[in-house]
């Protein structure tokens, strides 16, 4: 891998994780157009670990709040019922990795899969924009939006659905208030996240490889700004058109997968 790679790679990682696109399907699918050798796990490590800082950076006041509410007892209730509700996400998630995991992989990690899961996620994320619009309401997330959430979230791991595509889809059809929503679909995948790169750390452990500093650090890098853009993005646009031209691309790219 060459640094010019290793930063197109960390942008296309940083951007497609947090808008509704499916950063797990454009990993592969840009190597494989621009016939580029597969990525080591360090480097799908030092980029998760960019998405990951995006995330903690962005929303830095929002969670130093949370724990100082919790720790000095102000609002504790209204902090408690969210600290709850992402554990009722997080919880379907970890079933469905530690149960399905392995068979997601073998079976539903193809290209072919791949254009299935993007029209069909993009066809849902747009039904859901529509209906969104149409029946608009400033609900909070309820325990129960909370545990599809993260069953949506867990569903993700099928290449082409989108961690955030699946959480935004389920989100709007609940009708959560859509500032709300996306918040929280952040916040939510901290933990996921955090889980993840363990995971990954206690593989490479096991099977060490990589590539030079140079290359991942350009690859952090890239990750961490693209997707603190990208985070930014979404939030300023998630009230016009951002969820809508995300699912009508995801269609459109399925389809020339199609035909190509």
């Amino acid at each position: 891998m060459t640094i010019i790679q290793s930063i197109i790679l960390g942008i296309v990682q940083g951007i497609t994780e947090f808008l509704p696109i499916s950063s797990s399907a454009h990993l592969l699918l840009v190597p494989e157009f621009f016939n580029w050798s597969k990525h080591s796990l360090t480097f799908d490590i030092v980029a998760h670990a960019g998405t990951l800082l995006a995330i903690i950076i962005y929303y830095r006041t929002r969670l130093i709040s949370i724990v100082n509410s919790l720790l000095k007892h102000q609002n504790k209730s209204k902090y408690i019922k969210l600290v709850t509700n992402l554990i009722l996400t997080t919880i379907p998630t970890v079933i469905i990795y530690f149960l399905l995991n392995d068979q997601i992989e073998n079976i539903l990690g193809s290209t072919k899969v791949i254009q299935f899961t993007l029209i069909i996620g993009g066809i849902l994320l747009l039904v859901a924009d529509i209906y969104s619009r149409r029946n608009k309401s400033t609900d909070e997330i309820s325990s129960l939006t909370a545990t599809l959430i993260g069953v949506g979230q867990g569903l993700s791991l099928i290449r082409g659905m989108s961690r955030s595509g699946t959480m935004l889809t389920i989100g709007l059809f609940f009708k959560t208030d859509r500032k709300k929503l996306v918040e929280y679909v952040f916040l939510a995948s901290i933990p996921i996240i955090s889980a993840g790169l363990l995971l990954k750390s206690v593989e490479y452990v096991n099977n060490p490889t990589g590539e030079g500093i140079a290359i991942l650090f350009f690859g952090f890098l890239s990750s961490f700004l693209s997707g603190f853009f990208a985070i930014k993005l979404l939030n300023r646009l998630i009230d016009n058109n951002i969820i809508m031209i995300s699912a009508i691309y995801r269609i459109i790219l399925a389809l020339l997968l199609i035909l190509k």
